[in-house]
């Protein structure tokens, strides 16, 4: 498959109109109303008279089998209706538990980096110490973007490669690397992950193996190390400090959500870097 470079979408939830409950609610009303305008209303439509050319005979027969079959229909169908309604909506709050809990516990999860923030940020802390705070906040950072992104069937590693003083390139440096090995590999302006980064967009790849740039992570055997890969710009305006990258050993392993948590993780990660006076970064 083919490489896209897209940034998160947003859901803004879905809003069930008033008129759905209001259906439900008085749906045998309706249907006794619509009974009686087509009873009264037979005759007109039947027009019965007992001749015999057959072709008025099947045309009586017609309107009389659309008067059953919509008197079945409007039954029938507000029942099934509200069957789809009542499913819809256990959907719905079964969806809107699923996202409660999980920012819950993104809540918790960054408890521990806000406390480092904090820290640094408190008057008469020594620079080393800042350092220390925002390294403590990068690798606690990573370690949850890690666990957040693997799932039952795969595992995922996660690199943090910062710009190097030659501020045209960038790798990762040692404890920046969670979930497996350390990358070797350095993006340089040539690289459609750095060419996407400088814009200010993130890169998501569905299947590595599919891409030339990805030949130089074959293992001694000649497999790929990894076959999905995301990454995004760890950046302010006018300043680029680092990319994050995920991979994951199966195809397509990143979604949406998964982009819009990795999109979450770079704006802490950029703050980390912004208390530092001492960092390299990229002009963009």
């Amino acid at each position: 498959m083919s490489q896209n470079t897209r940034k998160p979408t947003h859901d803004d939830g879905v809003v069930e109109p008033d008129w759905r409950s209001h259906l439900q609610n008085n749906y045998q009303t309706y249907v006794s109303i619509a009974a009686t305008i087509l009873i009264a209303l037979a005759p007109s439509l039947v027009p019965i008279k007992f001749e015999a050319d057959p072709w008025l005979i099947l045309r009586q027969a017609f309107f009389v089998f659309l008067l059953i079959a919509s008197v079945l229909l409007l039954f029938f169908v507000p029942k099934r209706m509200r069957s789809s309604l009542s499913e819809l909506r256990g959907q719905l709050n079964s969806a809107e538990s699923r996202q409660r809990k999980q920012a819950l516990e993104l809540v918790n999860a960054l408890s521990m980096p806000i406390n480092y923030f904090a820290e640094a940020a408190s008057e008469g802390t020594a620079l080393s110490d800042k350092r220390e705070a925002m390294s403590k906040v990068r690798a606690n950072l990573l370690t949850e973007a890690q666990n957040r992104l693997s799932s039952e069937r795969y595992q995922v590693r996660v690199n943090l490669f910062v710009a190097n003083p030659d501020q045209r390139s960038l790798q990762v440096p040692r404890g920046c690397a969670m979930g497996g090995p350390q990358s070797q590999r350095i993006f340089r302006p040539e690289d459609e992950t750095y060419i996407a980064a400088v814009a200010g967009k993130g890169r998501v790849v569905e299947d590595c193996t599919s891409r030339e740039d990805f030949s130089d992570i074959l293992d001694t055997r000649g497999n790929f190390r990894y076959k999905s890969f995301s990454a995004f710009p760890v950046a302010v305006p006018g300043k680029l400090f680092a990319i994050l990258a995920v991979d994951a050993d199966v195809e397509g392993a990143f979604t949406e959500y998964d982009d819009k948590l990795m999109e979450f993780y770079t704006h802490l990660l950029s703050i980390s870097f912004l208390y530092e006076s001492w960092t390299n970064w990229i002009d963009i």
